[in-house]
């Protein structure tokens, strides 16, 4: 699956969604971190516009295996 994957199905189904992701963070100047969190994805409508809200916790956060 990829990063939108999950938003799309909520826009989608209009359900909540809860995803349990594993992913590798890069952000410049910092080693990258392997890092667990749950997000919830919540439809939103406002009239005729629709958007999906998160909410993500931090499980797990640690360097990769290079960074060590």
């Amino acid at each position: 699956e990829n990063f939108w994957s999950g938003y799309l199905e909520t826009q989608r189904t209009q359900a909540p969604r809860l995803e349990f992701v594993e992913a590798v963070i890069r952000v410049p100047g910092y080693p990258a971190r392997r890092s667990r969190y749950e997000r919830l994805l919540l439809p939103w409508r406002r009239g005729s516009n629709q958007f999906v809200s998160v909410v993500s916790v931090l499980r797990t956060s640690f360097p990769t295996v290079s960074d060590v």
